[in-house]
């Protein structure tokens, strides 16, 4: 049995019509290199039990984030969302040659359904239309029901 398949999906920012926002209770902000760690912990307790989970433990989290900070980020297109010490979510953006791509959404299991990453995703296309981007990619697992619902909201179409 092979990996499951991922798709690629695309956000026309220039065709979007602007969407209403409405922020959580809690602090929404800017990731920094700081938040190494903590992306590491919320990246383990958001993937654990959903179908992008391979039984990585922390160290893989950990080597993950140091690869995304490593390559590329678009820090001022990501947003996280604090609560205290915790992360409670992050939507990261890289840079990559061909534009934008949406790395991870990760929203910790105890505040999941609740409209998070949705404000996250929303917060990350204002910020790269006000970039001058005109398109975001994803790659999504196929079956990651949440994701494809979340990224079709958004008004993404699968382009491959």
């Amino acid at each position: 049995m092979g990996s499951p398949e991922r798709h690629r999906y695309r956000i026309s920012l220039v065709e979007r019509p602007p969407r209403t926002l409405v922020d959580p209770p809690f602090l929404i902000r800017h990731p920094i290199p700081e938040d190494r760690d903590r992306l590491a912990e919320l990246m383990l307790d958001s993937y654990i039990g959903t179908i992008d989970y391979e039984g990585e433990g922390i160290e893989e989290a950990q080597a993950e984030v140091m690869d995304y900070l490593g390559a590329g980020p678009n820090l001022e297109g990501s947003w996280v969302v604090e609560d205290g010490d915790l992360l409670l979510a992050a939507a990261l953006i890289s840079t990559l040659e061909e534009g934008p791509l949406v790395g991870y959404v990760m929203t910790r299991a105890a505040a999941k359904g609740q409209g998070v990453a949705a404000t996250l995703l929303e917060k990350c296309i204002q910020s790269l239309t006000e970039q001058g981007w005109e398109k975001v990619d994803a790659f999504i697992t196929s079956g990651n029901t949440a994701s494809e619902r979340l990224f079709a909201r958004a008004g993404a179409k699968r382009i491959d």
